[in-house]
């Protein structure tokens, strides 16, 4: 599997707490939760690497420690850690990472994720420079959800559906970047404090910027709190197992 305009770096970012999780993350980040037996962290490594990329960058917080220990025999890991963690978002913990990699594609990763490795194929393997993956409605609850336009560029986002035009997907947390909107995202962010998220600054920047949002069927579902990990494991593991 190779990456259209070639294999550009990847940026996992998990510096947060997972305190909805409560004892089922067993003190340690969501990423190193085992569904099937193995990580969601490992999962993503090892999906990564089948689509062609070869470096990664993991942005730490909580339990830092742990993603530091962490080695792939394909990739080469590096941890950059956000030392305010506790009280900033996943902008704060892109920043520096974005900044140190001016100039370069990234695909753009969520720790928490489980998902079926077709849905970063097929996002690795899009043309576009700058593109949300998305997927039809899950109903899985804490829903980021997604506004476009007639020709699928991005819109709006919002968690509250009654602040968008129109709901027309829903965001999986797999996102490419490209050297335009990094710089943009950077220069957005590098004066502001307290929480930011990555995908709030996607939606500042999508009426100068554009942003394509692909919509995709595949399995897949973010794991913040016990529902989410009953979804996984009742749902999303059976299906990605059945396609293996």
């Amino acid at each position: 599997m190779s990456i259209s305009g070639g294999a550009p770096v990847s940026v996992i970012l998990a510096a947060g707490m997972g305190r909805r999780l409560g004892d089922r993350a067993g003190g340690r980040p969501k990423g190193f939760l085992e569904i099937g037996g193995r990580t969601l962290i490992e999962r993503s490594l090892d999906s990564l690497h089948a689509a062609g990329v070869r470096e990664v960058f993991i942005g730490t917080g909580f339990r830092s420690d742990l993603f530091e220990q962490l080695r792939h025999p394909g990739l080469r890991i590096r941890c950059v850690r956000n030392e305010s963690f506790a009280d900033t978002g996943s902008m704060q913990t892109l920043l520096p990472i974005a900044s140190a990699l001016a100039g370069r594609r990234m695909l753009l990763l969520e720790s928490d994720l489980l998902y079926h490795r077709r849905g970063l194929f097929h996002l690795a393997a899009c043309a576009g420079e700058n593109i949300i993956l998305a997927s039809p409605l899950t109903q899985s609850g804490d829903e980021v959800y997604i506004e476009t336009d007639t020709a699928g560029r991005l819109v709006g986002l919002s968690k509250d559906p009654g602040e968008l035009g129109a709901v027309n997907a829903e965001l999986t947390g797999l996102n490419k970047v490209g050297p335009d909107l990094s710089a943009a995202m950077v220069d957005f962010a590098k004066d502001r404090s307290g929480r930011l998220d990555y995908e709030t600054v996607f939606a500042a920047l999508a009426p100068k910027i554009r942003i394509d949002v692909e919509i995709f069927d595949f399995p897949w579902g973010e794991i913040d709190d016990d529902s989410h990990l009953q979804r996984a494991l009742n749902f999303v593991l059976p299906a990605i197992e059945a396609e293996a």
